[in-house]
């Protein structure tokens, strides 16, 4: 059984690979979790909601919900990840 991955582990995951994925595109939670845990990858998936959420506060990462962003203490439901947008200039 493969260890699982701490949160530093699952935070770096999800930002290099929302890195890779680009501006304004957006990741699945669930493909953080398959590549750092290829089997048995549904028991990540709190540790990296919650991985997400951290991000979040520290202005590092988005959490979506429809499409927007979302607060992180409004987290619920089917969510994506980005990587913040640059302030809008004047």
């Amino acid at each position: 059984m493969t260890a699982r991955p701490d949160r530093p582990a699952i935070q770096a995951e999800i930002l290099r690979q929302a890195a890779a994925r680009g501006a304004a595109k957006s990741i699945c939670p669930s493909e953080v979790a398959r590549a750092l845990m290829p089997e048995g990858w549904q028991v990540l998936m709190t540790p990296v909601r919650q991985a997400a959420v951290a991000l979040t506060a520290e202005g590092r990462l988005e959490i979506l919900r429809k499409g927007k962003p979302v607060e992180p203490g409004e987290v619920r439901g089917v969510i994506r990840l980005r990587l913040p947008s640059p302030p809008a200039e004047d």
